[in-house]
């Protein structure tokens, strides 16, 4: 379990909404499309350079209507909120970690 006394806190956290629900759970043998999001980054930012960020599941980020949702925080700077990404979609997992979404972490940080 993570503790707040663990956490590095110069560097931004990203969140995902382990909770969300994408229509596909049926298909995908019960599995929130929010954590088959968290599952297909981690994987790619295995196989990537090594994010800037401290990665984390949340239970709800109470965003049901966009999901699937992830959120940027940072304790010097704003928080973002991307929603309505398909966790089936190769190209909104690679934007989580390139383009403008590292302009913000790089905002954030």
């Amino acid at each position: 379990m993570l503790h707040i006394a663990d956490m590095d806190h110069n560097k931004p956290i990203l969140s995902f909404c382990t909770t969300c629900r994408d229509g596909q759970e049926v298909v995908q043998r019960g599995i929130r499309g929010g954590t088959r999001l968290a599952r297909a980054f981690l994987s790619y930012s295995e196989s990537s350079q090594k994010p800037g960020f401290e990665m984390r599941g949340v239970q709800c980020m109470s965003q049901c209507k966009r999901s699937c949702i992830v959120s940027l925080s940072s304790s010097a700077g704003f928080s973002y909120i991307f929603g309505d990404l398909n966790p089936a979609e190769p190209s909104h997992i690679e934007a989580l970690n390139e383009g403008p979404f590292r302009a913000k972490l790089n905002a954030a940080s």
